[in-house]
């Protein structure tokens, strides 16, 4: 039951600027094999100025789910005047008003530059052994200034500008590929990467979430997170275009983004920095069904699956929040956005002789964590099966048309308190769009 009825106007501009450089040198080693040097420069400029303006009517309570209760004759306009007979005033005036319009005005504006080189190299060291391995350099600088109405809970100020934000990062990757026989492969590969909060992340503005139906602000001293990634592959290819693999893999997150509260009140969802690991199980597969007969050459049938276990290890002070309300509670949870499993399916048909591709894909994802808790079980969004149909037909040389349905099963989206719980956070659907695309290429 809103309390404050609030029609939000924004305005979005953002530029981006992007320069890429890539160069490739195969040379022979000293077996006579042939191996593959990389070199790579990448520029990248970003600039956003965001404004928010939102007109609202005072709140009495809230309006019951029926907003004709809410603005009534009763309630509009002037409802009283008093007269003060005061001494050294006397003809003081108060005059009392019942719902009016007041304004708020937020804004953030932040640049991001980031500028990286990379040097990779390939090459094989026995018959049947390969490495795969090199470096990246990259470094950052973001910038975040932001202005609201309300005190950020971060910071306590209405103004705030991001910290010093400028980071470089070396970040080297290494692989193994041992070919067990012309069409099977073995994969071991250690990488590091990082990932960048965004503009809003950092933005410390408090604002309603259309996403989440819930309000939610940005936190300026959020870090950018650091990945350490391992994979063990085993792969076959059978025939051309096909394809059946099994992967391990682990990642070990420090400052790993999540969503959630700050405070045991509730009232303030925002962002903030949190170690994790997670590891799993990926099966993939893709075969085509020319062997059921050749008039189903042009068909083939994909997909993976992934079981995926994360962990994130709650501060004592959110374990003991959580203990007041749910005594059972564990000292780990679920990394946030982080599903438990997840599936993709996909049918295709692709005929070169004619131009004509056609795809059905299917998505699932098992319950994940939407937005963190203190005083309530953690909300979760449960499963939603996605179901997407695309046509393409090239039309000659240059142009193509493309028909899409995306989302056809139209499921419920919904949020629950508990991961195994029927109590409602929200639910929605999201609708089924239907597109039509023409392509030409010059």
């Amino acid at each position: 039951s809103p309390s404050r009825p609030t029609r939000y106007f924004r305005a979005l501009d953002e530029a981006n600027r992007n320069i890429k450089l890539d160069w490739l040198l195969p040379f022979r080693t000293w077996n006579e094999d042939e191996g593959v040097f990389k070199f790579g420069l990448f520029d990248s400029h970003s600039e956003r100025d965001f404004t928010e303006r939102q007109f609202y009517y005072t709140g009495h309570g809230g309006y019951r789910d029926n907003p004709n209760l809410y603005l009534t004759q009763d309630s509009l306009g002037l409802l009283s005047v008093t007269t003060n007979y005061l001494r050294g005033n006397p003809r003081s005036l108060t005059f009392n008003w019942g719902d009016y319009v007041q304004v708020f005005d937020s804004r953030y504006n932040g640049t991001a530059d980031i500028q990286a080189g990379y040097l990779m190299l390939d090459v094989p060291v026995a018959p049947r052994l390969r490495l795969v391995g090199g470096v990246r350099d990259e470094s950052t600088d973001l910038f975040v200034h932001s202005e609201s109405y309300l005190n950020s809970s971060i910071t306590g100020l209405k103004t705030n500008d991001t910290p010093p934000r400028a980071q470089s990062d070396l970040l080297p990757s290494a692989g193994i590929i041992y070919a067990i026989t012309s069409s099977m492969n073995l994969r071991a590969n250690y990488s590091e990467t990082i990932a960048r909060p965004s503009f809003r992340e950092l933005a410390a503005y408090y604002s309603y979430d259309p996403i989440i139906s819930d309000f939610i602000e940005g936190n300026p001293n959020l870090r950018m997170s650091a990945i350490k990634n391992y994979d063990l592959r085993y792969e076959w290819f059978p025939a051309p275009g096909e394809l059946f693999s099994i992967s391990l893999f682990q990642k070990d997150l420090k400052d790993a983004i999540e969503r959630g509260n700050l405070k045991q009140e509730g009232d303030v969802i925002t962002f903030r920095n949190n170690d994790a690991k997670l590891y799993g199980i990926e099966f993939e597969a893709r075969k085509t069904l020319g062997f059921l007969h050749d008039s189903f050459r042009y068909f083939s049938l994909g997909g993976n699956y992934s079981l995926v276990k994360s962990e994130v290890k709650l501060s004592d002070q959110e374990l003991a929040l959580k203990r007041q309300f749910f005594p059972e509670t564990g000292p780990t949870r679920s990394l946030y956005d982080q599903s438990p499993y997840v599936l993709n399916l996909d049918f295709n048909y692709n005929n070169p002789d004619t131009g004509t591709s056609i795809s059905l894909n299917y998505n699932i994802a098992g319950p994940r964590i939407a937005i963190t808790k203190l005083n309530t079980e953690d909300v979760y969004e449960q499963p939603a099966a996605i179901l997407d149909f695309v046509i393409s037909q090239k039309i000659g040389r240059s142009t193509t048309l493309k028909l899409g349905a995306k989302n056809l099963l139209n499921p419920r989206i919904e949020r629950t308190y508990g991961k195994h719980s029927d109590l409602l956070y929200s639910s929605y659907t999201r609708g089924r769009l239907f597109g039509l695309t023409l392509i030409h290429e010059f």
